[in-house]
């Protein structure tokens, strides 16, 4: 019997970036590919503070590409960490561009739109 293993290699772009949300300094990095993304993000100077369990509410760290697709996020983060680590879902393509915004997002109606434009995005710059 005679087996063939097809080893894939894929493209993997690295980016990186700082930024500042609600007076927390940030350092982010994606390892990103056509099929997936992993970022780390570190907080430096301290985490972002919990929030309340009641208010059923979590920080949101989306990602866009450079068609403004979003990455879909594989788990959320609630503060008081000083480092996290996430996973994404892929777009299909090899991404050239990324940026990051970060938000509160909570259960029940919330306005996308408006988050997404009070956001400040950072630009996470593409490692050569």
């Amino acid at each position: 019997m005679t087996a063939i293993i097809w080893n894939a290699h894929p493209e993997i772009n690295t980016f990186s970036g700082t930024g500042n949300f609600r007076g927390v300094n940030f350092e982010a990095t994606v390892r990103a590919s056509a099929a997936n993304a992993i970022m780390t993000v570190v907080f430096p100077d301290g985490p972002l503070p919990l929030l309340p369990d009641e208010d059923d509410q979590w920080y949101e760290l989306k990602l866009f590409d450079e068609n403004n697709q979003v990455l879909l996020a594989n788990n959320a983060y609630d503060g008081g960490e000083t480092e996290v680590t996430r996973t994404y879902q892929g777009t299909g393509t090899l991404p050239k561009e990324l940026k990051l915004i970060i938000f509160v997002e909570n259960e029940g109606e919330f306005d996308w739109e408006a988050a997404l434009n009070n956001g400040e995005a950072i630009v996470l710059t593409l490692q050569k």
